[in-house]
């Protein structure tokens, strides 16, 4: 299967302004008295504002807190050599397309379900604070009375805790001084 990355040229100073102030092309031209397909050719570079027009289009993007100079950054012989936008082919196999297998989520989150379960309390915690809630680690620090470089460590402790869990399933872990590890035994070996 072939798709396409489709790239469209568009006047960046606008765009942003618009994306900004989370107005449409439409809103823009209802605000400057213009047309939607007006707005829509300055906007894709198919056609250079006259005076006038950028005029009535910079003034309500001046009222809004957005200061954009059209035609400064869109010289007087500017013309579009192409139809405004650059297409990239590439061939792509169905399974990359597709998301992830919904049994391999189930066991991934089966998987991350049962290491939590052999947390202490504090990880489990920690990690619920900090990748579920989001919370930063300043605000954790904050809100336990300790620095953020403490609650750094006890979270990326916790985190090397949850993935040996996650590889070495039901073995027995012990803490050493450089996080946990499998407990070798002799049963192990055999």
């Amino acid at each position: 299967m072939e798709i396409a990355g489709v790239i469209k040229f568009k006047h960046g100073g606008l765009w942003k302004a618009l994306k900004t102030l989370g107005w449409s092309q439409s809103e823009l031209a209802r605000r400057s008295g213009q047309t939607p397909s007006q707005i829509g050719d300055i906007i894709n570079m198919k056609s250079r504002p006259s005076v006038e027009r950028a005029i009535c289009i910079e003034i309500p993007l001046g009222e809004a807190g957005q200061y954009v100079d059209i035609l400064s950054e869109w010289p007087d012989d500017f013309r579009m050599k192409t139809k405004g936008e650059l297409s990239v082919y590439q061939e792509i196999s169905r399974e990359q397309l597709s998301g992830p297998n919904p049994q391999e989520i189930l066991e991934r989150k089966e998987m991350v379900e049962n290491a939590l379960e052999r947390c202490t309390w504090e990880e489990r915690a920690l990690l619920e604070l900090r990748y579920i809630n989001g919370e930063t680690l300043q605000e954790i620090a904050d809100r336990e009375g300790c620095t953020r470089s403490n609650i750094g460590s006890k979270v990326n402790k916790a985190l090397r805790k949850v993935r040996t869990l996650q590889k070495y399933g039901s073995r027995r872990l012990v803490s050493g001084r450089h996080g946990y590890h499998v407990e070798h035994t002799l049963d192990a070996l055999d």
